[in-house]
């Protein structure tokens, strides 16, 4: 384990989409660029319905470099519309030790989701436009994925659980007690964020990093 006094926390995690519409060139052109826009995180957003997709990859607190925020905010968006190379894509991203969450259409996910239910259990997320149908062949894998039918479900869950992510590591604390207070202040970031798109209280979740920030930094909890 590196020393605390030297380590920098870094972001673990990785965002899959896999999707033949928003992933070919020219199609959904707006939506993509806001993923590519290095975004004012000191501000809120103005508008919900604008933002939803760029909160999405909101994963940094404002006071971070330029650097450390392009690895939170573009680079772990990454964008599919082959099943094949989406799957190569996700088994070296868990080689590398990235944490993976994947989005994918309906369509798309009934060729993906029976390989790779097992290794990205609970962290696959079915977005499609007729829930009832797909909720057919998605059946035998009710334990591991989950299936929304409006984008601020969807992304309000993919970016909640990524702040559990981030609130597991600081809980570990194996990286020392200085990357662990940042872990958890990237979690609270991102649950706020998540509350902004859907809507849903995480008071308690909040609650319990404050507990954590108090026992590593004493008078220092995130509100």
């Amino acid at each position: 384990m590196p020393a605390a006094s030297s380590f920098t926390p870094t972001s673990d995690h990785v965002i899959v989409w896999l999707d033949e519409n928003m992933a070919v060139t020219g199609n959904y052109t707006s939506e993509k660029e806001l993923l590519e826009t290095d975004a004012d995180l000191t501000s809120l957003p103005q508008s919900i319905s604008s933002q939803r997709i760029n909160e999405l990859i909101l994963a940094t607190a404002p006071e971070l470099t330029s650097e450390i925020r392009e690895h939170l905010i573009i680079r772990p968006l990454n964008m599919f519309s082959d099943e094949n190379v989406c799957l190569r894509f996700i088994q070296d991203s868990l080689a590398a030790g990235k944490k993976v969450f994947l989005i994918t259409s309906g369509q798309k996910g009934r060729l993906i989701v029976p390989q790779v239910h097992n290794i990205l259990s609970r962290s696959i997320y079915v977005f499609c436009g007729n829930r009832q149908w797909h909720e057919q062949w998605a059946r035998p894998y009710d334990n591991d994925i989950e299936i929304y039918d409006d984008d601020q479900g969807v992304f309000g869950k993919v970016i909640s659980d990524i702040a559990i992510h981030y609130l597991t590591k600081g809980q570990n604390r194996q990286d020392g007690p200085t990357a662990a207070a940042q872990y958890l202040k990237w979690s609270v970031r991102l649950f706020r964020s998540a509350t902004l798109i859907d809507g849903i209280d995480r008071t308690d979740f909040i609650n319990v990093v404050n507990e954590e920030l108090a026992d590593i930094q004493p008078q220092q909890p995130c509100h």
